[in-house]
């Protein structure tokens, strides 16, 4: 990561995203971010996902968001702990084992196995006092590495925001490597957010505000 980006992420679940980044500097570097990689050199962008489609809003206009972009966007949700925890159970072929006391950040803690039919696995960290999770690790099989890649995502700095306890610090690493930190300054459970707000016409109206620059 070559710089910082200030940005405001809004969440429908299970499948729905959008994340507005403003860019001070990057010095022509890429950043990386949720999914995938993002070429960022300054000015705003928007990323927004719904289902098994995605756009990206920048100085240009809007464009339809690359295949494999949306296809790591589908394959992180089905990790993403909200998906997990709600709906990763309900599959047909989905195994639930307790994997015993751990210790996480010196915090001990449960940990709680999720796989599938598919070999894919997600083992998730339960503080063993509040049983907030602190982390998850999911395995899937890379066929055409021939390997399994391990995401790590970790979560911290709890705080109450409407009624639901929630992470203000969240990290993700891939097979070992930290692809990126997030510090949230502020945070709103159960928004109201406008029923057209995931759509590709909801962006193409705010660029017609904005020109693609910040307001």
């Amino acid at each position: 990561m070559s710089g910082y980006s200030f940005i405001h992420s809004y969440w429908r679940f299970p499948d729905k995203n959008r994340t507005e980044y403003i860019v001070k500097s990057t010095k022509g570097g890429i950043f990386a971010v949720l999914v995938g990689n993002l070429p960022v050199k300054g000015g705003m962008l928007i990323q927004l996902f719904a289902g098994d489609k995605g756009w990206t809003m920048d100085k240009g206009g809007v464009s339809e968001a690359d295949v494999t972009v949306v296809a790591e966007f589908q394959q992180a949700m089905k990790r993403q702990i909200h998906n997990v925890l709600l709906n990763g159970t309900k599959g047909e072929g989905v195994y639930l084992r307790y994997g015993g006391l751990g210790i996480v950040d010196l915090k001990p803690v449960d940990w709680v196995e999720i796989s599938d039919q598919d070999n894919h696995k997600v083992k998730i960290a339960l503080d063993h006092m509040s049983h907030l999770p602190l982390r998850t690790v999911a395995l899937t099989p890379d066929e055409e590495m021939h390997q399994v890649d391990e995401d790590i995502t970790i979560y911290s700095n709890y705080k109450d925001q409407d009624g639901i306890q929630t992470p203000l610090q969240v990290s993700r690493e891939r097979n070992g490597r930290r692809l990126y930190q997030l510090f949230y300054d502020s945070c709103k459970n159960n928004a109201d957010l406008p029923a057209d707000f995931f759509t590709k016409e909801a962006l193409e109206k705010r660029f017609k505000e904005t020109g693609g620059k910040e307001k």
